[in-house]
């Protein structure tokens, strides 16, 4: 898998990074002043 440059992997990460959580979560984020500030 790794040798083959993690195509499923690549695939599933770009599966979950749009679930509806990670929407959610980006929003929080952006919400969260502290964080900006980092």
């Amino acid at each position: 898998e790794c040798e083959a440059g993690k195509p499923e992997m690549n695939k599933i990460r770009e599966r979950d990074s749009a679930h509806k959580i990670e929407e959610v979560g980006k929003g929080l984020r952006a919400m969260f002043s502290w964080l900006k500030a980092a």
